[in-house]
């Protein structure tokens, strides 16, 4: 909580102190969202319907004190069917540009990294950028433990998915992440380089953690262990030929999770341990832009994300050695049919978009899912007798239309087939889901 007071004291200051000046630039308003996303497993005599509803109403006040010093916040309500109300703070961001060269940001925001795949949530915490003629650098450091629970999509172990349904929780799991990401612009002509390091602590309390040396696989009132993690990314991108672009990315993860492992010690023959993590995620996209041609877009590309064959659960069920699977800091949306996550996943997408005319945007994507070994994967239902590494081809179609700058609306539909030997039950069942989203600028 000591973080969080001290943003807060720092942010009172600002605004306080900047109320005597007279050259105060003050800007509000606010905007609706409504997302609506209903889904249904094509079964002929007994389709599984599903329905997604989320409404938010935010309101925003940007506070320019001097043009090196200004302070953003936002709030917001939400409304969800299984969460009528909730209430959070979404920005509180002071903005100090120190020196040329150097611009410091303190509060609550987004972090993310040059994917985006990695890291891309909000927290609390603190981020400098210093610009130099022959690079960018990036360093922060930031918590998530302030944040409300239903906000969070850092769920990188068997307790912070536990605590999703615990009542008595309320904030999201405490987990401290650093960044230091260096850009190097036009290293050759047209080529951009970045190098990224990202860490993440776990600092959950030993109390609520199954302990290394455990013999029985489930504990009562406990879920999961600790789990820390280290990023090593490389990216480079950058334009091929006119009109034509690639951008390619590798990282490389270490760091522990809790292990049920072999013991011939043990009374039962295994126990938890604390195992290294040995993953990668690393992937490679095509691009190619004509303004002519109706503003088309098209795209390709390839991520690969590292699993592990002897996985019995997605998170921490790694039964031997190191765990090769990888695990983000942060969930992604991939679908609107079907939403794996990152871990034992293969994607290889292609899409296609063009606006007919200024105001409206019209795609199609293809995205195929396979995963690289025949160990867990998010989602649930799969066949855990089944060898099959390829899991289905979704195809979406989204329209997206502004008809004014403060009116937006996104119509999409997707169409995920499962292989259906490598899925069970409902999860071997085609499914269709529609999304409308609205938004409302004021």
């Amino acid at each position: 909580m000591k973080a969080w007071r001290t943003i807060a004291i720092i942010a009172a200051l600002g605004v306080f102190g900047a109320m005597g000046l007279s050259g105060l630039d003050f800007d509000f308003g606010g905007f609706v969202e409504n997302s609506s996303t209903p889904s249904v497993a094509l079964d002929s005599k007994n389709p599984v319907w599903a329905m997604d509803q989320r409404d938010r109403l935010a309101l925003w006040a940007d506070m320019h004190f001097s043009p090196q010093l200004s302070l953003t916040a936002q709030g917001s309500y939400a409304f969800e069917l299984d969460l009528p109300y909730l209430f959070d703070v979404d920005v509180l961001k002071l903005d100090w540009q120190v020196l040329p060269s150097l611009h410091a940001s303190l509060g609550r925001f987004v972090f993310t990294d040059f994917t985006g795949h990695v890291l891309n949530h909000k927290l609390d915490g603190t981020l400098l950028t210093m610009n130099f003629p022959f690079m960018v650098v990036t360093a922060g450091a930031g918590f998530s433990g302030l944040e409300l629970k239903p906000y969070s999509l850092m769920l990188m172990s068997r307790s912070d998915v536990a605590d999703q349904s615990d009542n008595s929780v309320i904030l999201a799991a405490p987990r401290l992440v650093e960044k230091l990401e260096v850009l190097f612009p036009n290293l050759l002509p047209r080529q951009d380089l970045t190098v990224s390091v990202i860490l993440q602590q776990d600092f959950r309390s030993s109390g609520s953690l199954i302990q290394a040396g455990e013999q029985q696989q489930f504990v009562t009132d406990l879920s999961g262990g600790r789990l820390t993690s280290e990023y090593f990314g490389l990216g480079l991108s950058g334009a091929i030929v006119s009109a034509f672009y690639y951008d390619a990315f590798f990282y490389f993860s270490l760091g522990s999770t809790l292990s049920y492992v072999a013991d011939s010690a043990s009374p039962t023959g295994s126990s938890y341990q604390y195992e290294g993590i040995q993953a990668f995620l690393g992937g490679i996209g095509l691009r190619y832009y004509s303004e002519a041609l109706l503003s088309s877009r098209v795209e390709l590309s390839a991520i690969v994300s590292s699993g592990d064959a002897d996985n019995t659960t997605f998170l921490e069920g790694n039964t031997s050695g190191a765990s090769t699977l990888f695990v983000p800091i942060s969930q992604e949306t991939l679908g609107i049919a079907y939403q794996p996550q990152w871990g034992n996943l293969i994607q290889i997408s292609a899409d296609y978009s063009f606006k007919p005319v200024t105001n409206l945007q019209l795609m199609m994507k293809v995205q195929s899912y396979l995963r690289p070994t025949t160990g867990a994967i998010y989602t649930l239902n799969l066949d855990p007798s089944s060898s099959n590494l390829y899991l289905g081809t979704e195809i979406d179609g989204i329209a997206n239309f502004r008809p004014f700058s403060d009116l937006g609306v996104a119509m999409s539909i997707g169409f995920f087939l499962p292989n259906g030997n490598a899925f069970i039950g409902q999860g071997a069942l085609p499914v269709l889901a529609g999304r409308l989203e609205v938004s409302l600028s004021f």
